[in-house]
């Protein structure tokens, strides 16, 4: 049986979004370590928003990047999660004005 994390990433696959896992973090940024490809763009993914599947709080699963270093493959936003532990957490990287979170869960 899947969890609910697996079926969103399956759904975001399927609409073409990015996902992965995380591999390391702070309260305020995320290496994005699998599941993108290199685009040489900083500005790539500024202002997408980042659901952070794992998370232990449900107030900690989404952010809007604010900056993202593609060498460093890192994404930064400005709320601080209290959730600092990043252990092959999941992610999802969703474009602008694309379905919600919640959208994603009611439809599945």
């Amino acid at each position: 049986m899947s969890t609910r994390s697996q079926l969103l990433v399956l759904a975001a696959q399927e609409l073409g979004w990015l996902t992965g896992s995380i591999s390391s973090g702070t309260a305020t940024s995320a290496v994005l370590a699998a599941g993108l490809p290199a685009s040489g763009d900083d500005y790539a993914l500024k202002g997408r928003t980042l659901w952070m599947l794992d998370a232990a709080n449900e107030g900690d699963k989404e952010r809007v990047i604010e900056t993202w270093d593609d060498s460093q493959r890192s994404a930064t936003w400005l709320d601080a999660r209290t959730d600092v532990t990043y252990t092959s957490e999941t992610f999802i990287v969703a474009p602008r004005g694309e379905f919600s979170r919640q959208e994603l869960y009611t439809a599945l």
